[in-house]
Parts: structure tokens; C-alpha cells; sequence
């Protein structure tokens, strides 16, 4: 753990600067297309995905909005297998598929969890399985929910409107 030298703040600045030409030529690139437009219009229409989580949701799974979505689901790796053998039931586990979309999924789900609005959707799943399962549990509910919503409002070229009743 030595002093950062110039040379490696100039290469940190660098390395920023790269990163911030390649996310304005997606941006570009999406902003051009008029489908992908309306797909990052659609995907920022839920609550908490913001224009880097849709971003990366049409970069890392262009196939969604097509297919079924139990295989989008497991494409995405939030889908908990089961770790079986025999006679030996283990624990189900989520791994395998594409490692970005499900960091992107498991960041907003983790913020969609302690949003405080009482018609939130995903809390009110993420409460309802927390009260008996343990909190990583609820937050793969919660990104898996996200993924299927997310694919069902693309499929039918829809926005998100909450319909949750508010018990008043």
C-alpha cells in the first residue's frame, strides 16, 4: 500500500475518460435506433432502473421481450437451481449465466427493497418472502421479478403503471 503516483492517477483519469466515451456511444447508439429507443424508454419506466441498468439490460440480454422467460431468467443467472444428489437435498443456489445483468439486477433490487413508498411493489414481495425465507432469498425474488416484469412490458411495447391497491 505504497503513495499513488502521478502516473497512476493519470491513468486512473484516463481509464474514466474511456469509460465515459464508450457510455455516450451507447447512448448514441441507443438514442439512433428507434427500437432501442422505445426499449430504453420502456425499461426506465420501472421503478429503479435508471439509464445505466437499462443500459445494460439491452447491451448484455438482447433477447429480451422474445423467448420464454424462465430462460431469460436463467440467462440473467437469477434462477436458483437445486444442488441434489440422491438422497441428499441441498440447497438451491443461483450461478451460471451472464455475471452483468445479474450485478445490475441484484443493485436495483437492493435499492428497491428500502425505497419507503408504501405502493412499492418489490417491497412488498421482498417482506412477504423475508418473513419467513432469509434476506437473500427476497432479493433474488426481487430480481427475478424485475427481469420478468421487465421482459413482459417489452414484449407488449408497454410502460410500467403501478396498479397496487393502496390500503387506506
Amino acid at each position: 500500500m505504497g503513495v499513488q503516483t502521478k502516473t497512476g492517477y493519470a491513468l486512473i483519469e484516463q481509464i474514466d475518460k474511456q469509460i465515459e466515451k464508450v457510455e455516450a456511444e451507447q447512448n448514441q447508439l441507443i438514442d439512433d435506433n428507434e427500437q432501442l429507443s422505445n426499449l430504453n424508454d420502456i425499461l426506465q419506466s420501472i421503478p429503479g432502473f435508471g439509464p445505466e441498468v437499462a443500459r445494460s439490460l439491452i447491451v448484455e440480454l438482447p433477447d429480451l421481450g422474445s423467448g420464454d422467460p424462465a430462460k431469460l431468467c436463467s440467462l440473467a443467472g437469477v434462477v436458483p437451481f437445486n444442488c441434489d444428489s440422491g438422497l441428499f437435498r441441498g440447497k438451491r443456489r443461483i450461478y451460471g449465466g451472464r455475471g452483468t445483468p445479474r450485478t445490475v439486477l441484484y443493485r436495483v433490487a437492493l435499492t428497491a427493497v428500502k425505497c419507503v413508498k408504501a405502493d412499492n411493489v418489490f417491497k412488498q414481495l421482498y417482506l412477504r418472502i423475508t418473513a419467513k425465507k432469509p434476506h437473500k432469498v427476497g432479493i433474488v425474488a426481487v430480481m427475478h421479478k424485475m427481469l420478468i416484469i421487465a421482459h413482459s412490458l417489452v414484449k407488449n411495447n408497454q410502460k410500467w403503471k403501478n396498479k397496487m391497491r393502496k390500503n387506506c
